[in-house]
């Protein structure tokens, strides 16, 4: 049986992650990175899809829809961030296991 719960808290493992350096011997930059800046982008996507999914238990054939898309624009995002940092497979991890079980509840 399909768990909301376990996508909620794998996208909130994202959302709540903190920015890892592609090179952490390297002084932080003045402004951020286009690495940085997509990283951010990949939290505002998760965060988003956690709180559509805590706000709404019963999920109409426009919300999964939606949402699916929404994790293509996640996967772009851990694509795009995870190769880069060495230390990023909680990330990776928590990506696998809430599109995972996504895919249960789209169906």
């Amino acid at each position: 049986m399909p768990d909301v719960n376990i996508v909620i808290d794998n996208l909130d493992t994202i959302a709540t992650a903190q920015y890892q350096s592609t090179d952490p011997s390297r002084p932080a930059p003045s402004r951020k990175t286009m690495h940085h800046i997509g990283f951010d982008n990949l939290q505002g996507a998760a965060a988003r899809v956690r709180d559509t999914l805590r706000s709404n238990p019963v999920l109409t054939a426009d919300m999964k829809e939606n949402i699916t898309a929404s994790f293509a624009a996640i996967k772009d995002g851990v694509d795009g961030y995870c190769p880069k940092v060495a230390t990023a497979s909680t990330i990776l991890v928590a990506y696998n296991r809430a599109s995972s079980e996504w895919a249960k509840i789209a169906g």
